[in-house]
């Protein structure tokens, strides 16, 4: 026997039917669980109009089960002669049992509960108060008179348990059998009309759902919607022999505003291929939905590839419409984009100096002079081979864009226009490049700078705005991150392991706040006198950032490689957590673990170590630890945790021959030199000592 819920909704916002679905999904299977109710799969389906989640094979009765309920002690259960109290005969009387149901254990008194199954039908009843009522949503609707706030007004809902109907209500709407099909083609199709919902349809189990819906033109299953969607999109292209970028986050957008999809493709004047690539894909991508199309080599086409909630009737007028709307914003575009080549970057820059970074931090342009010194103190750092002249230059320059007309109309091309503008005024192509680059990555997998000055540019950009923001208190707590500090520091960590660079971060921060404290850059005064604190809090930060993008890797291991040493080399403390992790299922590892912990727990009394002198080595076991160790190259991270496993026949055949304590003291120092270079290398790793081994 199989399980439907349906809840008929007005339309969700598209980047809310996943996550709305998904919680529906978690939600009822909580619920099946918490009340003891076996099931085989959940499914579900999702349209902008609808969440549905399918049971299969759901128990007809929950699980029978036993509990044990604890009553008062015995010494209050029982009196003198043994007999059972008031006190007991009343505790059992009000579980609704009789003394013969009472159990002595554990010097208390039990009732022995027998907990019969419930009827399944029974149980679901109660799914509409304890799910569909319970549901959290980041947008929220009040409709009529109701106080109860859903994602969308509720419109139906279907509840089927087999054949039955299971009979519950939520703000005023009574569960039924009946759902509705496509809002226009369902009406269509068969004439009928219900208060514009669509055909009503009766569903007599919940095995005919699908084919119902899609004879009543509802594709209810979003990823064989999507996989349409995908098909038609490839024929369009494979027609036409063009390639289509199938974006998945717009594709998945698309698929959740459309029931029915149907693809159509639409065109727009060659004229407009003069505008930067990235404002057309905008354009047709982010404000349209519209997916892009190019030729075999790469070039953008004057053609796109749009999504229709129906069939292909009157299709012309769609396309022409679709079109219309298109080459509305793309004369914008490029009206803006001509203006703004008519100016020049000190024009845009005498704008800049008007716009505020934040009250307690700054304007703009102080938050770029604040980034050239971070900048500074990186590229001396690492030497990088970047022209002092260029650096400067981008960094003074590198928010000129957000001051033009093209930005302010389509802001997600903050730098990439700047980049572009760039080379128009004559910048060269090394800092024209960097400010294209200035904002990657935008996301946690989006690409990354590719040339130096621009993993430079951001990197800088974002340190800068960690500093000041700490210092500033808006410290990210909870869910609560508006500056999108975390995403900063995440963008951070990325570019720096791609680029290989060992930037000790507590120089780096000790260098830069050092000279914001003597210059302050536009930071206030309170701001000025609470960075003495923020290193530390970066410091912390970073860290956590890393602990949380490894969130799958063991915490054990989490704890041992994110022990910080003397200095924070980031890139480093990933590689940590990536050897141990890949090491972690090893046959040898907690041997190799608990031999280190070992010396470990010795070497960290002392403070102090002597040379190791060869020449006072005692026996052979002292001479091939010393020589095994002096072999180790130390190459990489994996190499060197390699080499330490290596290392463990020597080291139990030092602590099965000889004494550390030696009577000698001379001797003894030595030998605790010898232990130390070993824990000197395993410290690379992280704190062993941290890591559970058996």
């Amino acid at each position: 026997m199989n399980f439907l819920l349906e809840i008929g909704v007005e339309e969700v916002p598209a980047h809310l039917v996943t996550p709305s679905i998904e919680q529906l999904k978690k939600r009822t299977s909580d619920f099946l669980e918490e009340h003891k109710v076996t099931f085989q799969d959940i499914k579900i389906f999702s349209t902008p109009r609808r969440l549905s989640v399918l049971i299969i094979d759901i128990a007809p009765t929950s699980k029978a089960y036993e509990e044990e309920l604890r009553g008062p002690s015995i010494k209050v259960a029982k009196d003198n002669d043994g007999n059972w109290t008031k006190a007991a005969l009343g505790f059992v009387k009000g579980k609704g049992g009789n003394e013969s149901d009472l159990v002595e254990k554990d010097g208390y008194v039990y009732y022995q509960n027998k907990v019969l199954g419930i009827e399944t039908s029974e149980i679901l009843q109660s799914i509409g108060r304890e799910v569909i009522e319970q549901m959290k949503f980041s947008t929220y609707m009040k409709w009529a008179n109701n106080s109860f706030q859903f994602v969308r007004p509720i419109r139906w809902i279907l509840a089927k348990l087999g054949e039955k109907t299971v009979d519950f209500e939520v703000v005023g709407v009574r569960s039924s059998n009946y759902t509705y099909g496509h809002r226009v083609l369902s009406q269509d199709a068969f004439n009928e009309v219900d208060d514009l919902l669509g055909r009503k349809i009766t569903i007599e189990n919940p095995e005919e759902y699908q084919n119902k819906l899609f004879e009543n033109f509802v594709i209810v299953d979003a990823d064989q919607r999507k996989q349409e969607i995908r098909l038609q999109i490839q024929k369009i292209a494979a027609d036409n022999n063009w390639v289509v970028d199938i974006d998945e986050d717009l594709l998945e957008e698309v698929n959740n505003i459309l029931e029915m999809p149907t693809l159509f493709l639409g065109q727009f004047d060659q004229k407009y291929l003069e505008i930067p690539d990235e404002v057309l894909i905008t354009s047709m991508k982010d404000n349209q939905r519209y997916f892009y199309v190019t030729n075999q080599e790469g070039k953008l086409l004057p053609y796109f590839i749009a999504a229709r909630n129906g069939d292909d009737r009157r299709i012309d007028n769609i396309v022409a419409g679709n079109e219309k709307v298109l080459v509305a914003r793309l004369e914008d575009a490029d009206f803006f984009f001509k203006e703004d080549s008519k100016k020049s970057i000190s024009e845009f820059m005498e704008k800049v100096d008007n716009l505020v970074f934040h009250a307690k931090i700054g304007s703009v342009k102080e938050h770029m002079s604040r980034s050239l010194v971070v900048a500074t103190a990186v590229a001396k750092m690492l030497n990088l081979d970047i022209d002092s002249k260029d650096i400067k230059r981008a960094f003074e320059i590198y928010k000129f864009d957000l001051t033009t007309n093209m930005v302010n109309e389509f802001d997600e091309l903050q730098g990439v226009m700047s980049g572009h503008y760039a080379r128009i005024f004559g910048e060269n192509s090394t800092v024209s490049d960097a400010l294209y680059e200035q904002y990657l990555p935008t996301s946690a997998e989006g690409i990354l700078p590719k040339t130096p000055l621009g993993a430079l540019l951001s990197t800088a950009d974002r340190i800068d705005s960690l500093i000041s923001f700490f210092a500033a208190g808006f410290i990210p707590n909870g869910a609560n991150d508006p500056y999108a500090l975390r995403r900063a520091a995440n963008g951070i960590i990325r570019i720096i392991e791609n680029m290989e660079w060992n930037i000790d971060l507590d120089q780096l921060l000790e260098t830069v706040i050092s000279d914001y404290s003597v210059n302050s850059y536009g930071l206030n005064e309170e701001v000025v006198s609470n960075l003495e604190k923020v290193e530390p809090e970066v410091i912390s930060f970073f860290i956590d950032r890393l602990r949380q993008n490894n969130s799958e890797v063991r915490s054990d291991l989490l704890d041992s490689a994110l022990t910080k040493n003397n200095d924070l080399i980031l890139s480093d403390y990933q590689n940590r957590i990536d050897v141990l992790q890949n090491h972690a299922g090893d046959e040898n590892f907690n041997v190799t673990i608990e031999n280190l912990k070992r010396i470990s727990n010795i070497v960290e009394k002392e403070t102090n170590f002597d040379e190791i002198d060869p020449a006072l080595f005692e026996t052979e076991q002292e001479k091939n630890l010393y020589q095994a160790v002096s072999n180790i190259t130390n190459d990489s991270l994996d190499d060197l945790y390699i080499d330490l496993t290596k290392l463990v026949p020597s080291i139990q055949d030092f602590f099965e021959s000889v004494m550390v304590n030696a009577e000698d003291p001379r001797i003894k120092n030595n030998r605790l030199a010898l232990l130390n270079s070993v824990n000197l290398l395993s410290e690379k790793l992280g704190d062993v000592k941290k890591i559970v081994s058996k």
